[in-house]
């Protein structure tokens, strides 16, 4: 997978419950919900096709993971690249809730 060659912009959109990167093919984003007060689901994550391989998926799922931890939440990962990710990566798996 190629390196983005600067740190992609990852803004929240707090109103729209999505943390976004706005790129030249379009808007990548991961989508969540707040479900309770100690769990957030992680339910979609896009990548416009032309960005993939460039890592914004990553970069945006750990960005939105440590968006959780400075508020104690839990991840409940629904999406199935969320989940594969945080398998990978111990920290992340210990913020992962089944």
């Amino acid at each position: 997978m190629a390196e983005p060659s600067t740190p992609p912009i990852i803004e929240h959109d707090a109103a729209g419950a999505q943390f976004v990167c706005r790129t030249d093919w379009g808007v990548a984003y991961l989508a969540y919900a707040v479900r309770d007060a100690d769990t957030v689901e992680f339910f979609t994550v896009f990548v416009p096709p032309e960005a993939r391989g460039r890592g914004l998926a990553e970069a945006i799922t750990r960005h939105a993971y440590a968006w959780a931890a400075t508020r104690a939440l839990a991840v409940q990962p629904t999406c199935s690249y969320v989940r594969r990710l945080a398998a990978t990566d111990p920290t992340l798996e210990a913020a992962t809730r089944p």
